[in-house]
């Protein structure tokens, strides 16, 4: 009886772990994940190793494009500069070169060469990308139809995984993720660039890197925290008050803003909890605040939410055109000589544009985690008794990410922050000093998450009103978005 139980619990086991086998899919993953890396310029999207010795990384053109900095993330602890050695826009299609020394553990994605039977129609694929907030994603799916130029496949692919591979079930890279092509009803299907189409720009890059003297950084750069910062705290913050001149400041023609997570959620529940404030006074036994919090759950580290980083958002001020300024005098000088009313038309623009932005530390250079630059537009038109207005221009944004380490007292006693902002249209850079107070009240909002109370005990509350973070989050949540993905 005894031999036969066992020989029974055997057969049960051995059933159960032949049942659960490792899927192709995930075994190509495992086998070839660790070449594909996350791109960071004005966007971030994807990229993979082809060339070891080289350090060679191909991605999509459009995640790099007019980038003043690239860098490469290539796992959860090693993120350095790249530089561009060839792009293609009509292809879209570039690549990158970082340090050597950083992929000689790996081998590099073996590119398909060209052939009848390359790929082929209900041949099953495997993409990998960092899409997102996410990293080294595995997507899977079948291709549905090969044209001249790309591959389309049912393949999940959503913003972030620009530029990663589309790898087949021995291991070869057919195309490299693209864009997806959908509509409001049911998921899409996702284009892929065919490989046949780098085979140039791979060759190019290749015998340029060997022509020229490049000298690449093997300095490491900071990474997105893993973690979140403390969700109790940021509940308590939504209940304090907060002073837009702490984290606000003019600079020149440009307005500079200072994001924490406390002062952020504070911003975005403020209308929330008066509102619940008020159906709770006039519901007996209500409790609405219960639902104004229902976003702060653990989970919202993994989909980027409440990282513990400081945002610092730069934008061009406005003001009317100096020829319309002129005209309206004139005219307004005009009117009132002859004892007329005047009606004015009033022309607004921008009166800066966002070259490049700089955070320094007694004078040395602060490495951002992301670096940003966005075009924001001026596209409006009123008019009123005394006149009409109106605002028709171009011009770029930046948004600057950085490890809250960078803003940390030293032996008790903090640093001078300071910053430099050029302007592109006279090429002229303005530096400022950031005020002492804001640097601690920097600090005074992380210290549940840094367990430092220096920023606390030297804060000092400004005298004064305030207002007015709602229209910095709302252009604050546009550049994010357009810097989350390609």
């Amino acid at each position: 009886m005894k031999k036969a139980t066992i020989l029974f619990l055997l057969l049960v086991f051995s059933t159960v772990f032949a049942q659960r086998r490792v899927s192709e899919e995930a075994k190509m993953f495992n086998q070839t994940k660790d070449n594909v890396f996350t791109v960071f310029g004005n966007e971030h999207g994807s990229g993979f190793l082809f060339d070891k010795i080289n350090g060679l990384i191909l991605t999509n053109e459009h995640v790099i494009s007019n980038s003043q900095n690239i860098s490469v993330q290539i796992d959860d602890n090693q993120r350095i500069n790249a530089k561009l050695i060839e792009k293609d826009k009509r292809k879209d299609l570039a690549v990158l070169a970082i340090h050597p020394d950083f992929v000689k553990n790996l081998e590099g994605l073996l590119i398909a060469v060209a052939s009848d039977t390359m790929i082929y129609v209900g041949e099953r694929v495997i993409a990998i990308g960092s899409p997102l907030n996410q990293t080294r994603t595995l997507t899977s799916g079948i291709v549905s139809n090969i044209e001249r130029e790309t591959i389309i496949s049912d393949v999940n692919i959503n913003p972030g995984n620009s530029g990663g591979p589309l790898i087949n079930m021995i291991g070869q890279v057919v195309g490299i993720n693209t864009f997806g092509d959908f509509s409001s009803v049911g998921p899409g299907l996702s284009g892929s660039v065919i490989i046949t189409e780098a085979n140039e720009i791979i060759s190019n890059a290749v015998a340029a890197v060997s022509q020229r003297n490049l000298t690449l950084s093997k300095k490491l750069l900071p990474i997105m925290p893993k973690d979140r910062f403390p969700l109790d705290a940021l509940e308590t913050a939504a209940l304090n008050e907060f002073h837009d001149k702490d984290y606000q400041l003019k600079a020149g023609k440009f307005k500079i803003t200072f994001i924490t997570p406390p002062y952020q959620y504070n911003a975005q529940k403020a209308k929330s909890l008066r509102m619940a404030s008020k159906r709770e006074g006039a519901i007996s036994g209500s409790d609405e605040s219960e639902e104004v919090f229902s976003d702060l759950k653990n989970w919202t580290s993994s989909v980027g939410q409440f990282k513990p980083v400081v945002s610092i958002l730069i934008e061009p001020t406005t003001g009317e055109t100096s020829a319309s300024a002129t005209a309206n005098a004139c005219g307004a000088a005009a009117a009132g000589y002859a004892g007329t009313s005047y009606y004015g038309h009033h022309t607004y623009e921008f009166k800066s544009d966002v070259e490049n932005f700089t955070l320094k530390r007694d004078g040395k250079v602060i490495e951002p985690i992301i670096n940003s630059f966005q075009y924001i537009t001026l596209d409006f038109k009123s008019a009123g008794y005394y006149g009409s207005y109106s605002g028709e221009d171009l011009a770029q944004a930046g948004y600057f990410v950085y490890p809250i380490d960078a803003f940390l007292p030293t032996g008790g006693s903090f640093p001078e922050f300071s910053f430099d902002v050029v302007n592109h249209m006279d090429n002229q850079t303005i530096t400022h000093l950031i005020p002492e107070n804001s640097i601690y009240k920097i600090n005074a909002d992380f210290e549940p998450y840094t367990n430092d109370n220096t920023g606390s005990l030297a804060y000092k509350k400004p005298s004064g009103g305030d207002g007015g973070l709602v229209c910095v989050l709302l252009l604050l949540g546009g550049l994010f978005l357009m810097a989350a993905g390609a």
